[in-house]
């Protein structure tokens, strides 16, 4: 799928784009109406937090967040 100038989100997606906070599920390729699963937001937070200047937690704090969720054995690391 692909984000159309005329989309209601289309200046959104570009400009997160620009930033380099999203990079799509294939080079230029978007699915802004398809779910976001929690590795897709925690590696966009990730972005946004680094983008102002802020640590990302590491691996072994990201660990003991996601160790609340039942399916934190499936994040891939």
């Amino acid at each position: 799928m692909h984000v159309y100038a005329t989309d209601c989100y289309a200046l959104e997606v570009v400009a997160a784009y620009n930033a380099g906070l999203i990079k799509g599920i294939h080079v230029k390729t978007f699915a802004p109406t398809e779910a976001i699963t929690k590795e897709q937001m925690s590696t966009i937070l990730s972005r946004v937090l680094m983008a102002q200047g802020l640590e990302a937690p590491t691996a072994e704090e990201c660990d003991e967040i996601l160790a609340v969720f039942a399916d934190a054995d499936q994040v891939s690391g």
